[in-house]
Parts: structure tokens; C-alpha cells; sequence
């Protein structure tokens, strides 16, 4: 299904009603999606290693990757109950 592949900045309306109808069907899949876009946007940033301020997004260490390992474990621990 491509609209949910699609950024939401790119959706048209169609698309967008598409995606809501879908969403209401599964909140775990607009979950999914919504998860998927925050990643996107934590690894778009334009990052420095003299950056003294690291966004807390990244985590006390600064390390996207790690961060989102972290939400990888929460979300299996979530989906398991």
C-alpha cells in the first residue's frame, strides 16, 4: 500500500483519508507508522560531534542507534502484555 509507505508530508488528501480509514482499522499499524517517522526524523538531523547539546531524543549518550533499541525492547515488552 503505497500511501502508508509515503511520508505524511507527501500524502494528498485521498491518500490521507486512505490511511485514517486504514488506521482506524488497526491503531497498532498508525502506531507502526508513527513510530517509523519519528525514527526517519531522529537520523535526517543534521548532527556534529562538537555539537554540545545532543537532542534527548538520542538518549544520555547521544546514540540514535541505541535509543532506538531501547524502543525496540519497550515495544516488544508492550506488544507481548
Amino acid at each position: 500500500m503505497w500511501p502508508f509507505r509515503k511520508s505524511p508530508k507527501d500524502l494528498d488528501d485521498k491518500e490521507q483519508a486512505l490511511l485514517e480509514r486504514l488506521f482506524d482499522h488497526s491503531p497498532q499499524l498508525k502506531q507502526a507508522y508513527t513510530l517509523r517517522e519519528e525514527l526517519t526524523a531522529i537520523f535526517e538531523r543534521d548532527y556534529t560531534k562538537r555539537e554540545p547539546n545532543v537532542p534527548s531524543e538520542l538518549g544520555a549518550n547521544g546514540c540514535a542507534t541505541a535509543t532506538w533499541m531501547n524502543l525496540r525492547v519497550s515495544w516488544g515488552r508492550w506488544t507481548r502484555g
